[in-house]
């Protein structure tokens, strides 16, 4: 009897242990976020570019509490190529009526590879139509639940704890992480796979610069910075890939942007991407700069 009644109890938390379970989100759900997004017009006065790193770590609606009367996008993809046609994209989402166009470029290392170019979730993203109503239906099924990485549940077993997270999709683009912190090495050893025979290429940067002077020249805004990790994250990266802030700091300065420099302090869920209220905290920081610079001109 106490084997069978430990069996009852234990099958159940095994075959729970390996769903995440999500906040129940609102209408939009994850399918119908990205295929939505992808097709997004010129309807912007500011876009946000960049990698996963700048979708879950920028909020439109917290940067619009400094430009109220602009409309923002934060236009990040998972593993984007700051090159090809993601770049190219970007500027066709400025509105030809807005008084002050003005593109942010999130920068991460992986962003400059080849192997970003790729592997470019903009490029992956079907469009919308017939999959985006079939988006919607697999969207809905699939909110509340989504399975677990062997990493995460490895993260369970050593802490003995049960993992409770997910996404908020909202419609500026934004993907609010509900995930909690935890101190695993999934993003070291994520680290250790994407440079490796990967570093950081300068005729990406050097592309990168050239577009950057093409926009500046058509009257577009153009600021850049670095999206924050953990200090160890970021010394990681830097030597796995090459990538040296100064370095691209003055290839865009030179292009024409305007180049700022984060503080410090920013808490990550796993060393990689911000938590919802650092990102808020981040965004209220961008915010305050780039109004600051308004300000100033």
């Amino acid at each position: 009897m106490p084997r069978a009644l430990a069996l009852l109890v234990l099958v159940p938390t095994l075959l729970l242990g390996t769903f995440q379970v999500l906040r129940i989100p609102g209408d939009l759900t994850e399918d119908v976020f990205w295929a939505r997004k992808v097709e997004w017009g010129d309807t912007f006065d500011i876009v946000i570019a960049g990698d996963s790193r700048t979708y879950r770590g920028i909020s439109p609606e917290q940067l619009a509490t400094f430009f109220p009367a602009a409309r923002i996008g934060n236009f990040g993809f998972s593993s984007a190529a700051l090159a090809g046609p993601y770049v190219e994209r970007i500027r066709s989402l400025l509105s030809p009526t807005s008084s002050r166009p003005t593109v942010v470029l999130a920068v991460t290392p992986y962003s400059l590879t080849e192997r970003a170019t790729l592997e470019n979730g903009f490029i992956s993203q079907p469009s919308g139509g017939p999959p985006l109503r079939s988006a919607a239906w697999i969207g809905w099924c699939r909110q509340f639940v989504a399975p677990l990485s062997l990493d995460e549940i490895a993260v369970m077993l050593r802490d003995r704890s049960i993992f409770v997270g997910g996404n908020i999709y909202h419609e500026d683009g934004w993907v609010e992480s509900t995930s909690p912190v935890y101190s695993a090495l999934p993003a070291f050893d994520w680290a250790r796979v994407d440079f490796e025979g990967n570093p950081v290429s300068p005729l990406l940067l050097a592309g990168l610069g050239d577009r950057v002077r093409d926009w500046t020249a058509q009257g577009v805004e153009v600021f850049a910075f670095v999206m924050p990790v953990t200090p160890e994250l970021e010394d990681l990266e830097a030597r796995l890939s090459g990538f040296d802030v100064e370095r691209v700091a003055e290839a865009l300065r030179s292009a024409g942007a305007v180049w700022l420099t984060p503080p410090g302090g920013f808490e990550t869920y796993d060393r990689s991407h911000l938590t919802a209220p650092s990102a808020i905290e981040f965004s209220r920081w961008l915010g305050r700069a780039l109004q600051a610079l308004e300000e100033r001109r």
